[in-house]
């Protein structure tokens, strides 16, 4: 994961050190508000009370789960400094510490806000701050035994609940029609709703929090 950052912030800083250079506006209608779809593919480090380790009562905490590449798909819209989207993102993840291991799919729907600093409203590239709220849904696939103290149990588990994100981005547009957009979030979700063993519905034991590391590339066409 380290690793996979460090390429992301790479390529932000190659390309901030190209906006030097990059004086000619994109183009003359640049003020003008366009809607935008974007395809991105996100790697997604989950923590929180997800990382495996178990210093407290809940039972949540025994996932260990493996780093992911995902996949996702953004619609918003542009104007001046400020960019709206809705995005949807999916990935899926291995359970390390159960026998067999299993698998987890997390599944997001998020709003975020994404802010220009005004100096770079007519370049190329434009780092962006972001900010926003969503909803995140992680699924324990069938088939794997925990062991709780004594106790074994078929892991059967659905987790909902919502939260907030936050990061930053560059965003470096190819063209009037094509960007490559770059990101790297925080986002952190209170999973207050849970389904588990045989679909029985559990109040959860205290605060479960699922806070997660992404760093997305994806490609933006305007139109």
């Amino acid at each position: 994961m380290i690793r996979i950052i460090n390429n992301i912030f790479l390529i932000l800083i190659f390309s901030l050190g190209l906006m030097a250079f990059d004086v000619v506006p994109v183009w003359a209608a640049g003020m003008d508000q366009m809607y935008y779809l974007n395809l991105q593919a996100p790697y997604t480090r989950i923590g929180g009370d997800f990382d495996g380790k178990l210093d407290s009562p809940k039972i949540y905490q025994l996932y260990e789960l493996k780093e992911s590449l995902g996949y996702g798909l953004a619609f918003g819209a542009t104007r001046e400094m400020y960019a709206c989207e809705i995005s949807y993102s999916q990935s899926e993840h291995r359970i390390l510490n159960l026998i067999p291991e299993s698998d987890a799919k997390l599944e997001t729907l998020n709003i975020s806000v994404k802010i220009n600093p005004s100096s770079f409203i007519d370049k190329r590239c434009r780092p962006y701050a972001l900010v926003g709220w969503g909803i995140s849904k992680f699924k324990v696939e069938n088939g794997a035994i925990m062991t709780i103290g004594s106790e074994v149990f078929i892991s059967t588990a659905k987790y909902e609940g919502t939260g907030f994100h936050l990061g930053f981005g560059l965003n470096w547009r190819l063209g009037r029609r094509i960007a490559i957009d770059g990101s790297v979030a925080y986002y952190r979700y209170d999973m207050d709703t849970v389904k588990y063993f045989g679909g029985k519905e559990e109040p959860p034991q205290g605060d479960v929090i699922m806070a997660n590391t992404v760093a997305s590339l994806g490609v933006q066409y305007y139109f």
